[in-house]
């Protein structure tokens, strides 16, 4: 099904909601614009056929700072354990390095997670 959205700026038609969707999300089309779908007579606001715009995600960048800085220095602590030479170091370096190694994987695939439309 088509919608059409007016604003102030003029007409957009997008082929999907899907596609309005998208262009909801990315702030191309405001919560006060109107949309008709394909076939009404009838106007209504873009956020009461989409609902309120979904917020951003990703933590502030002094958070992501301070969690490379730990990685960083907890990746450092785990590879001068692994090389001490010490068996039962060596093996304390080894776990560590594998917490380090999930811990990693968990915060970039939550950084890169999509979310998905509606």
């Amino acid at each position: 099904m088509r919608y059409t959205v007016r604003s102030a700026d003029g007409q957009l038609d997008f082929p999907s909601r899907k596609e309005l969707f998208g262009a909801y999300t990315q702030g191309l089309v405001g919560p006060d614009d109107e949309v008709r779908e394909e076939g009404s007579t009838a106007w209504r606001k873009v956020a009461a056929l989409l609902g309120a715009r979904p917020q951003a995600s990703s933590p502030l960048p002094v958070v992501q700072m301070i969690r490379v800085g730990m990685l960083v220095i907890v990746g450092g602590i785990a590879l001068s354990m692994l090389v001490s030479g010490d068996l039962r170091r060596m093996g304390l370096g080894a776990i560590l390095a594998l917490v380090l190694a999930i811990w990693t994987w968990s915060w970039t695939r939550t950084a890169f997670a999509i979310k998905r439309d509606r």
